[in-house]
C-alpha cells in the first residue's frame, strides 16, 4: 500500500497483512524481513473493539507505526475486514482511533504532553551547545 500519496504513484510503501490471526511474533519478524520494506502492518482481530495492528521492520518490531495504521485502515475496508467509519485498535503504544473510508485513513493522536525545564537544568545547557550556538 502506498500511504501518503495523492495518485498512487508516489507516497510510502507499507507492507499489509489484512488477516495476521495464528501468526507468531517470530513469523510476522521473518515475514516484514522477507518483503525488506521500512514497514509491514500486521492486522489481527475482528472490527469493533478487538482489531489489533503490529509493526515490524526488517530487522525487529517497531513501538510507533503511524504510517503503517494509515496504509492498513485505507486498505481494509476495501477487502471486507472492516466498514467505514472509526475503529479503535490496540497498538504497541495503546489504544488508538482511526477513521476509514473512500480508500483513506486518518489517525487520532493523543494530545502532546509538555514538561517544564529548569533554566539551569544540564539538559537545557546542552541543548544550545549541540546546535553549535
Amino acid at each position: 500500500v502506498r500511504a501518503f500519496n495523492l495518485d498512487d504513484t508516489e507516497g510510502n510503501l507499507v507492507a499489509v497483512v489484512a488477516d495476521a490471526d495464528g501468526l507468531a511474533q517470530n513469523h510476522k519478524q521473518r515475514i516484514a524481513a522477507a518483503i525488506g520494506l521500512p514497514e509491514t502492518a500486521f492486522v489481527s482481530g475482528r472490527a469493533g473493539n478487538d482489531l489489533r495492528l503490529e509493526c515490524f521492520g526488517p530487522d525487529r518490531p517497531l513501538a510507533t507505526c503511524g504510517r503503517a495504521a494509515i496504509a492498513a485502515f485505507s486498505l481494509l475496508p476495501g477487502l471486507g475486514r472492516i466498514d467505514d467509519g472509526w475503529h479503535s485498535v490496540e497498538t504497541a503504544q495503546g489504544r488508538r482511533d482511526i477513521r476509514s473510508g473512500q480508500g483513506e485513513a486518518w489517525l487520532a493522536l493523543p494530545t502532546a504532553k509538555y514538561a517544564h525545564v529548569l533554566a539551569e537544568s544540564r539538559t537545557q545547557r546542552q541543548i544550545p551547545l549541540a546546535l553549535g550556538i
